[in-house]
């Protein structure tokens, strides 16, 4: 358990690695330069790669294509999302780009996100314009003023022979929402035939799903660096619960919520580094635990002292995870607080440190953080099965110091199933 203190810089290395993974390839067709559509699965990012390429694998070729810009028309998920090959003015650059269509009509409008920055498009006839532009600061008299954004403008003389909307137009903000909403009303007072396609993914709604974990831990136990357990081992088991598709912008993100019950048999105490003496109490005989032998003390001298903990406690984790794939297997990590309330423990067992100022040798109540990384497997459409690693620390709580810190490093490996 020595290379136990660089499991937190493991964990984060695995975690930005998942940030950076693909998100799974869904259901979808792209259209050829001669506008046949083929089917297919088209591989979603959660990054801006999908500007710039479209991978694509057929049902019955396993082996993905990358498709650029004009090499293809375009592509489009089931899920909803539209994307076309374009030559795209982004400020004073122009770039050939997928561009995702969000509304089409009489006037539709486009969206592209391009090194971290939204940009929004109109397009009515042969007229294909940028509506963003550098936000702009004026100096009059020394004081700087906010120049209103061009789109205004722009959307007013585009959009002229509609005078209805110009109340809408001078109300606008450049998001998705106002956008649809401005296109449909254009389309449906300007045109008697055809209809106004909204190109929106499709927002699953919220869901609950409940299920139950068990598994084994490893634990750094250190009360106030001058007794410790580099190797405490327990087990767990509990419920573990989701809610699903919490944010409409991405449904991805999911919170998990846990009632463990870990429960641990045994410690091997030993001197940590502070240097300072350790007493400990077990049934009814008093022991100095340290490294060095100590004369001329009344106790009984140890290096290490294996006692019974029976330590009983309830842990709450609160994680928000971010899951990644497609179809069946799903991989998530995640991030949260947790606490621990200490249910019972071994009264036989007293540090004395901790018991002059807590009345136990573990405190009641503990705080702190935790990682989780998992792998997840649909069995059907409501059950599924998933097995984990994760990495938690907590500590005590209130005026503590060196000498009255309790610091609980504990690395769990977990597998359980949903209903």
């Amino acid at each position: 358990m020595k290379k136990f203190k660089s499991l937190p810089v493991v964990i984060c290395l695995f975690i930005s690695v998942l940030i950076n993974a693909q998100t799974g390839y869904k259901p979808g067709y792209i259209i050829t330069l001669t506008n046949d559509t083929v089917r297919g699965k088209i591989l979603f990012t959660a990054s801006q790669r999908n500007n710039k390429v479209c991978c694509f694998k057929t049902y019955d070729n396993k082996r993905k294509k990358e498709y650029k810009p004009f090499e293809i028309s375009g592509y489009r998920f089931d899920e909803g999302k539209y994307f076309i090959s374009k030559r795209v003015s982004v400020y004073s650059d122009t770039l050939s780009l997928f561009v995702e269509c969000i509304v089409q009509g009489r006037a539709s409008f486009y969206y592209l996100r391009h090194e971290n920055t939204d940009h929004y498009y109109i397009a009515t006839g042969n007229n294909f314009i940028e509506l963003t532009e550098p936000e702009q600061i004026i100096t009059l008299a020394k004081t700087q003023v906010y120049k209103q954004p061009g789109y205004y403008g722009k959307l007013l003389y585009l959009l002229q022979d509609c005078p209805e909307i110009k109340p809408e137009i001078k109300s606008i903000n450049l998001n998705h929402k106002d956008l649809i909403s401005l296109g449909q009303d254009y389309h449906r007072i300007t045109c008697d035939s055809g209809e106004c396609v909204v190109f929106e993914r499709k927002v699953k709604s919220s869901s609950f799903s409940i299920g139950m974990v068990a598994g084994y831990t490893f634990s750094n136990v250190s009360f106030g660096n001058s007794l410790d357990d580099k190797n405490a081992q327990g087990v767990f088991a509990g419920i573990t619960t989701n809610i699903n598709n919490i944010l409409s912008s991405d449904e991805r993100l999911t919170i998990g919520i846990d009632l463990l019950l870990q429960y641990n048999k045994t410690l091997n105490l030993s001197e940590g580094n502070s240097g300072v003496l350790a007493y400990v109490e077990y049934d009814g005989k008093t022991y100095c635990i340290s490294e060095k032998e100590i004369d001329g003390i009344l106790y009984t001298w140890t290096k290490s002292l294996k006692v019974r903990e029976n330590l009983f406690a309830l842990k709450t984790p609160v994680v928000l995870n971010y899951s990644f794939g497609s179809g069946k297997m799903h991989y998530s990590f995640g991030l949260g607080p947790v606490l621990s309330f200490t249910l019972s423990q071994n009264k036989s067992l007293k540090y004395y440190y901790f018991t002059e100022v807590y009345g136990k040798t573990v405190p009641g109540f503990l705080y702190g953080g935790i990682a989780r990384c998992a792998l997840e497997y649909n069995i059907r459409e409501k059950n599924s099965v998933f097995a984990g690693v994760s990495y938690d620390r907590i500590i005590n709580t209130g005026d503590v110091d060196q000498f009255f810190h309790l610091v609980i490093s504990t690395l769990s490996f977990r597998a359980g199933i949903r209903f």
